[in-house]
C-alpha cells in the first residue's frame, strides 16, 4: 500500500507537468506559425530590397536606383501581355468546355464514366515536359506558334476548372430539380441552362480564377513549346535568371508577383460583392415578413 504523501503529491506533479508543458507550447507555437512565413517571405523580401539597388553582384547590394524596373518592363511587357492574352483565352474556352464536362462526369452515368473522371486529372499527375513532348510530337506544325501554347495551357488548367464544378454538382440534388422542372415543360437543356447553371457559378468562378493565375505562371511546359516570338511571361522571367540579370529578374520577380497578386485580390473583390448580394437577397423576404 503507498504512502499518503505519496499520493497526495502525484496530482500536484502532475499539474506542474501540465503548466510546464503549457509554458513550452506558448513558446513554441508562435515559432511553428511564423516560421513557415519567414521560409517563403525572407527570399522575397530579399528580392524586393535587391530589385531596388543600383548594383547586385558578388560584393552585395549597393546604391538605390529603379533601372532594374525600367529594363524589366523593357523586356517584359510584352510578354505580360502575352500571358495575359492567353490565360484570359485558356479561362474562357476552361470555362466553355469543362463546365459541361464536369456536368456530364458527374450527372450522366455511362460505361468508364469512372476511367473518364481519373484521365480528366492525368494532367496534374504527368510531368509538363511530357506532354509538352507529346504535344510537339502530335502537332509539329505547330511548333513555334501560339496555339500549341494554347493548346497546352488548356490541357494543364483543365482540372482546376472540372474539379470545383464538379464538386459543387456533388451537393446538388440534380434529380429532384430536373423532375420538378420537366413537370412544369422544362427541356434538358432548359434545365441546364436555367437551374443548374445558375447554381454553378460560383465554383465556376473559382475555377477561373484558379485556371487564369496557373495558365499565366505556368513555366515548365511553355519552356518547351514557347519562341522568341511567344514567349510567356514566366519563361522571359526564367531566362533573365539564367543570363544572371539578378537585378532585372528581382524586379521582373516582382512585377510578376504584382500582376498575380491584382488577379487574386479583383477575384476576392468580386467574391465578396457576390456574396454580398446573396447575403442581401436572403434578407429581404425576411425583412418583408416582418
Amino acid at each position: 500500500m503507498m504512502p499518503a504523501r505519496a499520493i497526495s503529491g502525484q496530482p500536484a506533479a502532475g499539474l506542474r507537468l501540465a503548466r510546464l508543458a503549457d509554458r513550452l507550447w506558448r513558446g513554441l507555437e508562435p515559432v511553428l506559425v511564423w516560421s513557415p512565413t519567414l521560409v517563403l517571405g525572407l527570399p522575397l523580401a530579399v528580392l524586393m530590397i535587391g530589385s531596388f539597388a543600383a548594383r547586385w553582384d558578388s560584393r552585395g547590394l549597393s546604391g538605390l536606383s529603379l533601372s532594374a524596373y525600367h529594363e524589366a518592363l523593357a523586356l517584359g511587357l510584352g510578354d505580360i501581355g502575352f500571358s495575359a492574352a492567353l490565360a484570359l483565352v485558356v479561362m474562357l474556352s476552361n470555362l466553355l468546355f469543362g463546365v459541361p464536362l464536369a456536368y456530364f462526369l458527374s450527372a450522366l452515368r455511362f460505361p468508364g464514366r469512372a476511367l473518364a473522371r481519373e484521365l480528366v486529372g492525368l494532367p496534374v499527375v504527368l510531368p509538363p515536359m511530357i506532354l509538352s513532348m507529346s504535344l510537339i510530337l502530335a502537332f509539329p506544325g505547330l511548333l513555334g506558334g501560339w496555339e500549341i501554347l494554347y493548346l497546352g495551357h488548356v490541357i494543364w488548367t483543365l482540372p482546376y476548372m472540372v474539379w470545383p464544378v464538379m464538386a459543387a454538382l456533388s451537393g446538388f440534388d440534380r434529380a429532384a430539380v430536373g423532375a420538378a422542372a420537366r413537370t412544369l415543360g422544362a427541356s434538358e437543356w432548359t434545365v441546364f441552362r436555367l437551374v443548374i447553371l445558375p447554381n454553378l457559378r460560383g465554383a465556376a468562378g473559382v475555377g477561373a480564377v484558379l485556371v487564369f493565375i496557373i495558365s499565366f505562371a505556368e513555366i515548365n511546359g511553355s519552356l518547351f513549346l514557347g519562341s522568341a516570338q511567344y514567349r510567356p511571361v514566366g519563361v522571359a522571367l526564367l531566362e533573365t535568371f539564367m543570363n544572371l540579370e539578378i537585378r532585372v529578374a528581382a524586379a521582373f520577380t516582382m512585377i510578376f508577383l504584382g500582376a498575380l497578386a491584382f488577379v487574386f485580390g479583383v477575384a476576392v473583390l468580386l467574391g465578396v460583392r457576390r456574396h454580398e448580394k446573396k447575403v442581401s437577397r436572403e434578407d429581404k423576404p425576411c425583412k418583408n415578413a416582418t
